[in-house]
């Protein structure tokens, strides 16, 4: 991360600092992200460096771990620890970069009519997360053959969220199984997400219980990235 900021630094800047945390190492609460923009909201601070907004800090944080833990990730983790508000989701556009927040939790709670808000169970499964090995590149290989099938007769489709079920479908023939269920999953769960938002901002919290579960089956099955524990 320091290495992202040294053009904002003044020469020879130098530091010793202790990272002192509670959360479990590989509990997949994406905690290397959060020390990531904790390090660079450090920095900042330390540093007086007022340029950098919440969305290039997370990009430069996305880059550290690209570049340092050699981890192919996508922008979400960062992104909400640099953007996060109290008492809001954040819907995530990864192309644009653009962002909206979503009200939840007790600023949900006092539009209802019991007083009562929707509440997010966090459990420790005790099994630990980890990133460094093969499967999350292996993840996103799998969904770049799904996107290189689809070009071949849909060539508007970039990535994933170009596409839909109905395109998917007609050339499953062409691709791995593997890459189909990868594929399904991200096709499907990029409708899941917004479905919920939607179903959130109506109070519907029925309805956004029953998405969530429909994603951690796509997880489990088409995905694979769930265990028995957490089943």
């Amino acid at each position: 991360v320091l290495h992202q900021y040294l053009l904002d630094l003044v020469p020879n800047f130098a530091l010793n600092a202790v990272v002192v945390s509670n959360v479990p190492i590989g509990s997949g609460l994406s905690s290397s992200a959060a020390l990531e923009v904790a390090m660079a909201t450090f920095l900042e601070r330390l540093c007086g460096i007022t340029s950098v907004g919440g969305v290039e800090k997370a990009l430069r944080c996305q880059q550290a771990e690209h570049t340092f833990a050699g981890m192919p990730c996508g922008i979400m983790d960062q992104y909400i620890s640099a953007m996060g508000r109290k008492d809001n989701l954040l819907l995530i556009d990864c192309r644009s970069t653009e962002f909206t927040l979503v009200p939840f939790g007790e600023s949900t709670s006092r539009t209802n009519a019991g007083g009562a808000g929707p509440v997010i169970l966090v459990t420790n499964s005790n099994v630990q997360h980890q990133l460094t090995g093969s499967e999350y590149p292996d993840r996103v290989k799998q969904c770049q053959e799904a996107v290189q099938v689809l070009q071949q007769t849909y060539p508007e489709v970039k990535a994933l969220r170009d596409a839909s079920m109905d395109m998917l479908d007609a050339v499953r023939a062409g691709m791995s199984d593997v890459a189909y269920r990868r594929a399904k999953h991200v096709v499907s769960e990029d409708m899941r997400t917004l479905a919920t938002v939607e179903a959130l901002r109506r109070n519907d919290y029925v309805t956004a219980g029953k998405l969530l579960t429909e994603s951690h089956n796509s997880l489990r099955f088409d995905y694979e990235v769930s265990c028995a524990e957490v089943d």
